[in-house]
């Protein structure tokens, strides 16, 4: 905690292992905040291969929905996906 007030007081003093503190939103749930803080623990590289990897998970569920050049009935969409 030391090493984070110093970060706060003078940039320089960051060492590249500390994480910084991202404080709770009241407006969310804590459910959400615990989500939030978790994923602002990635460090840049990390954080890209989880984006990347999401990103791949959705190609390889929806691959039918994404390759549909146009649906003309938005419903048809939305039972395809199964969101609701």
């Amino acid at each position: 905690f030391v090493l984070v007030w110093h970060a706060q007081v003078d940039q320089e003093l960051i060492p590249l292992h500390v994480v910084p503190f991202l404080p709770v939103n009241p407006s969310f749930s804590a459910t959400r905040n615990q989500g939030r803080q978790k994923l602002a623990r990635y460090e840049l590289k990390d954080f890209n291969r989880f984006i990347y990897d999401i990103l791949n998970e959705v190609s390889r569920r929806y691959y039918d929905f994404i390759q549909q050049p146009s649906i003309s009935s938005p419903t048809k969409c939305m039972k395809k996906v199964n969101l609701w």
